[in-house]
């Protein structure tokens, strides 16, 4: 499969994902966690641009993302071979990036934080991981 998907501002075309799925071997992990990562940033930006159209307010966004973010998200996932665990770190990384630019929902970002917490707590993830 290779779909490019437009990302839009007030009807300007403003950015554009390209999502291209073959199967074949599998990358370092490390690296495509790392991409994830990424991705995910950018479909957040693109989410809280989207939500500036219906007048989103700082600390509004609650991850609620977009049918194709959410289908990006999911092919993301299942093509990395990713567990929660690993979901959950890269999203706690990707939101406390955009967190400083742009507040996200308190509630949302205290629920991640009891998660991380947790996580580090039972010594699954280090100090290292969940710093940014």
């Amino acid at each position: 499969m290779d779909k490019t998907f437009q990302l839009t501002k007030k009807g300007e075309i403003t950015g554009q994902i390209r999502l291209k799925m073959a199967l074949g071997l599998q990358k370092e992990k490390d690296k495509s966690l790392q991409e994830f990562c990424q991705i995910l940033t950018l479909l957040i930006i693109h989410e809280l641009e989207t939500g500036k159209k219906v007048n989103m307010m700082p600390f509004q966004w609650d991850e609620h993302f977009g049918i194709w973010s959410s289908y990006i998200c999911r092919q993301l996932k299942w093509m990395g071979g990713f567990r929660s665990k690993d979901v959950l770190l890269a999203k706690w990384q990707s939101y406390t990036k955009m967190h400083i630019k742009f507040p996200l929902s308190l509630k949302m970002m205290s629920l991640f934080l009891q998660e991380i917490l947790q996580k580090v707590k039972d010594n699954i993830f280090n100090s290292l991981q969940v710093k940014y």
